[in-house]
């Protein structure tokens, strides 16, 4: 399992409809929402392919002004690999 922390940044007066597209992805969870525009959130996914191609849909969202992984945990077996960086 591949789990990716993102932080998305949208327009504040369209946190409600960012907030539900984005929670309507598949393996996408939204943890924390700032009234600002911020939302942290993780993608869970069985490949990097996965992982990228919803950063990608979420990247592609009306309104979101910036979507980038912040980290991201590869789980072996129980024994996680964390990278910090960015899929592009």
């Amino acid at each position: 399992m591949i789990v990716s922390g993102v932080l998305v940044i949208c327009r504040g007066d369209r946190l409600r409809d960012v907030t539900a597209a984005v929670g309507a992805l598949p393996g996408v969870e939204v943890h924390q929402v700032d009234p600002a525009g911020r939302l942290v959130l993780t993608i869970e996914a069985t490949s990097t392919d996965g992982c990228a191609d919803r950063l990608r849909a979420i990247q592609a969202l009306p309104d979101v002004i910036s979507a980038e992984m912040a980290v991201h945990v590869f789980e072996d077996e129980g024994h996680p690999s964390v990278t910090h960086g960015v899929i592009s």
